[in-house]
């Protein structure tokens, strides 16, 4: 947490992270499952910011893997989030998609149905992203995830004004990933959409470079995989445009790549210039 906030890594923190990895595989049995939460979410967020997967790490990682599945009916529903979100993270992040992390994520995927009513909008939003982050790095979509997407969905038209801005960018990433990964436009995914995109145009003075980027990209892929351009959609793409030339020095190279994509991909089905 920490280093998420600026704290610089150090020789010295990264001493101590080395110290501590080789107890977590000494001690695996002994972790409660909040213990297990936090340590892959906190393995997760090093790796994000730079920590080197080492054969330490990763033997860390592998002996915190089989603990999730087997303790999968006591993590609670933000337990739930961060779990799914930290694999993929470290999956985002090279992490192979081993055997034992297969069997963490499939285990977890039917806790997301069975908790669906005590999800808060962060853990949608971030469970949603983790979803179709796995997908985008080749997770099978399997009845599991499908049905795990299906009963997040209303929840997102249910709490559309609680969602903060960096949640909104996620979820039609999330959506538009999905769905370009192959996910049925159903009515359920496009009633979420259909109340995110209001959201977008009353919530566009806060919006970071990076979630305008993921937004216009998200709108573009939407749209080139079938999805009609209705009125509510015009008018995010309108709220947003002028956003670009607002932000223009602060984009990454990538973002930049992904919004010249994204202009070019409205243009071609029918964005007026």
């Amino acid at each position: 947490k920490l280093v998420d906030n600026g704290q610089e890594r150090t020789p010295g923190l990264k001493g101590a992270v080395a110290v501590l990895l080789p107890f977590v595989n000494a001690q695996k049995d002994q972790f409660i499952p909040q213990h297990i939460t936090n340590l892959l979410w906190a393995m997760a967020k090093l790796v994000d910011n730079g920590q080197k997967r080492t054969p330490e790490f990763n033997e860390a990682l592998a002996a915190l893997l089989p603990q999730v599945s087997a303790q999968k009916a006591n993590f609670t529903p933000q337990g739930i989030a961060n779990l799914l979100w930290a694999m993929s993270k470290l999956v985002d992040n090279g992490q192979e998609r081993t055997p034992g992390l297969k069997e963490a994520v499939a285990t977890l995927l039917p806790q997301v149905n069975a908790k669906k009513n005590q999800f808060i909008p962060q853990h949608i939003a971030n469970l949603l992203w983790a979803m179709a982050k796995l997908v985008d790095k080749g997770q099978e979509q399997t009845s599991g995830l499908n049905k795990a997407v299906a009963a997040l969905l209303p929840f997102v038209n249910a709490q559309t004004a609680n969602f903060k801005p960096q949640e909104i960018a996620s979820l039609l990433w999330a959506s538009a990933k999905l769905v370009d990964n192959g996910l049925e436009q159903t009515s359920g995914l496009n009633k979420a959409m259909a109340a995110l995109l209001p959201f977008v145009n009353a919530q566009k003075d806060n919006f970071t470079p990076q979630a305008i980027a993921n937004l216009l990209w998200a709108m573009a892929k939407l749209v080139d995989n079938g999805q009609e351009r209705t009125p509510g959609l015009k008018e995010a793409v309108d709220a947003l445009l002028p956003l670009v030339n607002t932000a223009k020095a602060n984009f990454k190279p990538q973002e930049i790549a992904n919004l010249l994509w994204a202009m070019a991909k409205l243009l071609d089905n029918g964005q007026d210039t």
